[in-house]
Parts: structure tokens; sequence; C-alpha cells
């Protein structure tokens, strides 16, 4: 395997592991979320009842839940072709298996499939 081949699936690694860690971050505000949801059972008014969710820190959760699991899941599901514009074309072999690849295959691997 050349170099490029390698540079190519080093940062297809890397745009993975940070998908996969901003949907940890997004699993932790869950948690958290649930904790002070939780929490606000004990009290009369519970979690989404007067200023206890915005003072709290529930609007901050939420919001940072949404955010990162976006991204984690956008960074997962396009890594391939987010690598693909960050190293352009540097040689024409497959990201997975470094089968060579031609125009004729219309950039997709024969031997894996990958796209």
């Amino acid at each position: 395997m050349g170099t490029p081949v390698r540079l190519r699936q080093f940062v297809l690694l890397a745009v993975r592991a940070a998908g996969v860690v901003f949907c940890v971050l997004a699993l932790l505000s869950v948690a958290e979320l649930a904790e002070l949801a939780a929490t606000a059972a004990g009290t009369q008014e519970g979690l989404f009842r007067g200023d206890y969710f915005l003072h709290g820190g529930g609007l901050r959760l939420l919001v940072s839940m949404l955010v990162n699991g976006g991204i984690g899941a956008a960074l997962c599901a396009w890594s391939a072709r987010l690598t693909a514009w960050l190293v352009p074309s540097l040689s024409s072999r497959c990201l997975r298996c470094g089968h060579r690849l031609d125009a004729a295959n219309g950039g997709v691997c024969p031997e894996c499939g990958e796209a």
C-alpha cells in the first residue's frame, strides 16, 4: 500500500473517531439530563415547569445533546465523502482494501464494493 492510501485511511479513521467522540458527548448529555430529571422529580414543580429547566441547566444539556449528536451522526455517516474531500484523489485506490480503481467502474471498488 502506498503512502497516499495510508494517509486517506488515517484521515478516514480520524474522522470516524471524531464522530464517535461527538456521539459519546451526546450520550453524556442525555445521562446528565436524566439525572436532572430525577432530581426535579423530587421537587413540586417538576423538570419542565417554572424556571427549573432553564436555570438548572436543562436547556443547555438539551441543546448540547442535539448538536453533539447531530455532528457525530453526520461525521459517522459521511466520513468517506469527507475524507475524499479532505484528501483529494492522491491515488486511485480503494480506501478499504487498496484495490486499484479506474474510471470504468464508476468509483465503486470491484473487490469490496466501497464507494
